[in-house]
């Protein structure tokens, strides 16, 4: 491997294992460590890119030729240049760069996969953090309350060492003070010294700006939230159906938007928020849906050419038309069942015999975890959901909870002074009355609700693994409600007339 502390030249050619891969075009600096730790190589490769390598990937170097010691292959995955995530640094002229050759990384390190991925880390409540630490293996006096200089002036104090999982210090945060507008998180790589006074950075207070917020994922899903809310466009048409979760600082969009141009907006809104590292945005489009349902009727031999019209809302997918036969119909929805971007199906359409209730239709979603009301006290929480698979609508959920025992219920005793015992409760939809963000209302006493019966797991079939279950659920959210084929359903009707 090359010594890591000889300069690489700006222009140099660079070659992988099979041949060459393109030349030098910057460097990326430890400022502690005073040493070159990655390189910008811009590819001579189709098409033309810039790709950031940490030296280790160094076989040898030349003055006019750098040897790695991987394929070009290997150097295709490693991280795009991303000029976000790195600074111009002057001190690189002391190792013989001029202004613009060399950066250093908002995160640390190389600015790779790896560095990006503690700085995340660090977002998270449970970071964790030291009075005292180790940089690369060597004790050095740094600790919380140390003030804290750049190269222009004073910034802020140590309030936060942050560890890595081999115990090293490669972050720290200073608390913001009067020139700093938040918290943020250092990369050691920016120290230059650590004396007496405290600790000297090897930039100026304005590279402070460009580093990620020290925020805990609670404050940041907050801000993001509101971000949306305050986007008038996705206020009014698709924030209820837009879900929000924050791990180490990435935000993740999911749910449903009504058209590609919100699912957009969703993203740019998040991407305001401090504190926020990336976001993923794995929000369904209905535009998508509505497509992809009717592709899936038009490619099935049983429902193609049916006068069948298809519209969706959040990924509830509505049927609409006219087919000569009840087993037309419930193909129809088994086939648009089949799109695993869809919630639920509500099935319209007429068919000779089928007296279609609306009522019976209802999407409802209890998610897990939240809180059961009856009518008169609290009973549990919801613990699964079951789904029928033919339509993918939720038609019961099982609530654990302290339901009254009735054989020891007296008349007239109120619901509170009323015996509980613990049980698992199938409690089939048709009896809620609404869900919202926190709990599911019923319309029946708890008195009602303890007549129904215990949950059986062998009542209902488990999905298979490559069953994708309606958002928001997960395989361990639910189980399946045995239902009939569309021409056994239509049978038995005939059967029944």
């Amino acid at each position: 491997m090359a010594d890591p502390r000889l300069e690489l030249r700006i222009g140099a050619q660079v070659a992988a294992t099979d041949g060459p891969f393109g030349r030098v075009h910057q460097v990326i600096l430890s400022q502690r460590q005073r040493r070159v730790v990655g390189l910008v190589i811009r590819t001579s490769l189709l098409p033309l890119c810039d790709w950031v390598v940490p030296t280790d990937l160094i076989a040898a170097v030349t003055e006019e030729r750098v040897r790695l010691r991987v394929s070009r292959t290997i150097v295709l995955k490693q991280p795009e240049f991303d000029p976000a995530h790195f600074l111009p640094v002057g001190a690189g002229e002391e190792l013989g760069y001029q202004t613009g050759e060399a950066l250093a990384s908002v995160h640390g390190g190389a600015g790779g996969p790896e560095e990006l991925a503690l700085a995340a880390a660090h977002q998270r409540e449970e970071a964790k953090v030291a009075q005292h630490g180790m940089l690369e293996g060597d004790t050095v006096a740094l600790s919380s309350g140390q003030q804290v200089g750049a190269t222009d002036g004073r910034v802020g104090h140590v309030d936060l060492l942050l560890l890595d999982a081999s115990g090293h210090v490669r972050h720290f945060v200073i608390r913001r003070g009067s020139l700093l507008s938040r918290d943020v998180i250092v990369p050691v790589d920016w120290i230059s010294k650590i004396d007496k006074r405290g600790v000297w950075l090897a930039m100026e207070r304005a590279a402070l700006e460009r580093l990620p917020s020290y925020r805990p994922d609670s404050a940041i899903a907050s801000d993001v939230e509101q971000a949306l809310w305050r986007d008038e466009l996705i206020r009014v048409i698709d924030f209820e159906a837009i879900d929000v979760d924050v791990r180490d600082g990435v935000v993740i969009l999911s749910g449903y938007v009504s058209t590609a141009a919100n699912k957009r907006r969703a993203e740019r809104a998040a991407r305001t928020v401090p504190g926020v590292l990336e976001v993923e945005n794995r929000i369904v489009i209905d535009e998508e849906v509505v497509a992809a349902v009717a592709a899936a009727l038009g490619r099935d031999d049983r429902t193609r050419g049916k006068h069948i019209f298809v519209s969706t809302r959040h990924g509830v997918v509505t049927l609409n038309g006219v087919t000569d036969s009840a087993e037309a119909r419930a193909t129809a929805e088994e086939v648009a069942a089949s799109v695993p971007q869809v919630r639920g199906i509500v099935n319209y359409i007429r068919a000779p015999g089928v007296d279609v209730d609306m009522s019976d239709q209802r999407v409802l979603q209890p998610r897990i975890g939240q809180d059961v009301y009856g009518e008169d006290i609290f009973l549990g929480h919801v613990e699964r959901v079951i789904v029928n698979p033919r339509h993918r609508r939720v038609t019961a959920f099982v609530v654990r909870g302290n339901f009254p025992d009735l054989e020891k219920v007296r008349p007239g005793m109120p619901p509170y002074e009323m015996p509980r015992e613990e049980r698992q409760v199938v409690i089939p939809v048709e009896v809620v009355n609404i869900v919202t963000d926190a709990s599911v209302l019923l319309t029946i006493s708890s008195s009602e609700a303890a007549r129904y019966p215990d949950f059986e797991p062998r009542d209902f079939l488990s999905p298979e693994p490559d069953w994708q279950p309606p958002y928001p659920y997960t395989h361990a959210d639910i189980l399946l409600e045995p239902v009939r084929t569309a021409a056994k359903e239509a049978a038995a009707g005939n059967m029944q007339k």
